[in-house]
């Protein structure tokens, strides 16, 4: 895992490297770069999708924590007793694994639902910002900031615009939806 993790961090050197060094040989080369946790922790929408989906959590939570320790709790003792168990008693202590095993991958498959109908919204509207204030300013490349890209200058940062952007976005839908009322 750790050099799985080692070798991802090396092709996204090479790969901004390469990003870098293409658009520096064109002679209108632009690269931004976005904040995207600055942004979203700026935008009220994604708060409230944040505090729906930790409530949302809280309520699965429990449930999926006690299917987990059952598993646990029914693995050992069945890998304990397993060498003196009839075929048949096996069977069945598979099966009730198996069901507990899906149980639990039916209520990760909600809560990974939930978090794509609450958050997919705001990262569209987010992306089409950033698309737009790309090509409004000119820009060839954005890149997002993070722990890959180590310096980028004041200037390069778009996380601002895009925020206004989208706050731009919001009133004129907002007002859209006061004239059609």
């Amino acid at each position: 895992m750790r050099n799985r993790t080692m070798r991802n961090k090396i092709l996204a050197i090479l790969a901004f490297i390469s990003i870098a060094t293409s658009l520096q040989a064109s002679e209108n080369s632009s690269v931004g770069c976005v904040r995207l946790g600055y942004i979203q922790d700026l935008l009220p929408a994604y708060k409230v999708a944040t505090s729906s989906y930790q409530s949302f959590a809280k309520q699965i939570a429990g449930p999926l924590e006690d299917k987990y320790q059952d598993f646990v709790d029914k693995s050992f003792a069945y890998a304990k007793d397993r060498e003196t168990m009839t075929d048949a008693t096996k069977n069945k202590k598979d099966a009730e694994l198996k069901h507990l095993s899906s149980e639990m991958q039916a209520l990760e498959r909600i809560a990974a639902s939930k978090r794509k109908e609450l958050f997919d919204p705001i990262d569209r509207k987010i992306r089409q910002a950033i698309e737009k204030v790309a090509q409004e300013r000119g820009y060839r490349c954005i890149l997002l900031k993070n722990e890959h890209v180590v310096y980028a200058s004041k200037e390069c940062d778009i996380s601002d615009l895009v925020l206004e952007t989208l706050k731009d976005e919001e009133v004129s839908s907002t007002q859209e939806k006061d004239t059609a009322e």
